[in-house]
């Protein structure tokens, strides 16, 4: 698989998040998921939440990565499951 979309504009990477949210479930959590870094997870009472818990989580994972110079493990990214919703985010590090 190719390398996820960087931009590295004035210095800083920027890599396109490719997020899958499902709706809320019975007790009103979302759940959002990274579709090509699969342990990259992250929840929340809205929305809003669980995108952010989903970036802090990316960018963490990236960082790491960059840091000591390793390649970051993405996969081919997964296909929505039913009812999921897909987001892109840009994520700074």
């Amino acid at each position: 698989m190719s390398e996820l979309p960087i931009s590295s504009g004035g210095g800083v990477p920027v890599f396109d998040c490719h997020v899958l949210v499902a709706p809320p479930d019975e007790r009103g959590v979302v759940r959002a998921r990274c579709a090509s870094l699969p342990d990259v997870t992250g929840q929340g009472g809205t929305e809003r939440d669980a995108l952010a818990a989903v970036a802090r989580a990316f960018k963490a994972v990236v960082a790491k990565h960059h840091a000591e110079g390793t390649t970051v493990p993405f996969v081919e990214p997964e296909p929505p499951a039913e009812g999921e919703t897909e987001r892109w985010l840009p994520v700074h590090l």
